[in-house]
């Protein structure tokens, strides 16, 4: 009975710890752990933190959701703003825009070059938004986005940033304090929405690291 009874124990051991896998902050242990330059994403992931909270983020996201999650309108916003950050040396996608001025000045954008940018960044693999069609060049296969146009934005911004590697694992952290602040309600001043984090994984694809979006969450 002894034997029977300790037997029952180990079984029980193991199965939790093959099922136990997860972490308590959702993230999982790579078994794979990869070799990437830290200072170099560390900079990346703060350049897109910055370019996620000023043009992707909305308040609807703030107000209806603990976890956020990115629509494809809300991946539009993202790609019709990338030439705001095209003088940026820490931004990873700085190179995709290219300047004209024809009548006015545009954003060119090979859609290759964005398709592989949303790929990595969100996970979405042969993006294509109804929103698009009118910005969209088949014959050059380009967008092609007037830069004198309104662009997105909902005033969202962060202070007092900490990044870190999360030990054993390709995440990296971006903590800091979400900041609000709408210019057409000056006298509401700026409100700190509280402590938030969004985790980026270090992926490798064809000898490239990039960094994509694991999770977006207020701090608990």
């Amino acid at each position: 009975m002894k034997k029977i009874f300790f037997i029952l124990i180990c079984t029980t051991i193991l199965a939790s710890n093959l099922l136990g896998c997860e972490k308590a902050n959702n993230t999982q242990e790579n078994t794979d752990i990869l070799n990437y330059n830290k200072e170099l994403s560390y900079k990346q992931a703060e350049a897109l933190t910055k370019h996620i909270l000023s043009n992707v983020l909305k308040t609807e996201h703030i107000n209806n959701n603990d976890k956020i999650t990115f629509k494809s309108k809300d991946i539009f916003d993202y790609v019709v703003t990338l030439f705001i950050y095209r003088e940026d040396p820490d931004y990873p996608y700085n190179n995709i825009t290219e300047m004209h001025i024809n009548g006015g000045t545009y954003a060119h954008y090979n859609f290759n070059d964005v398709q592989r940018a949303v790929k990595e960044l969100f996970g979405v693999e042969n993006w294509f938004d109804s929103d698009l069609e009118q910005f969209y060049d088949k014959n050059s296969n380009k967008i092609i986005i007037s830069t004198e146009q309104g662009m997105p934005g909902q005033y969202f911004t962060f202070e007092n940033i900490q990044i870190a590697a999360l030990p054993n694992t390709n995440y990296i952290e971006v903590e800091f304090e979400l900041l609000y602040f709408n210019p057409f309600e000056e006298e509401k001043g700026t409100a700190n929405l509280g402590l938030y984090k969004i985790i980026f994984e270090v992926k490798s694809e064809n000898g490239k690291n990039f960094l994509r979006i694991f999770s977006f969450e207020p701090v608990k």
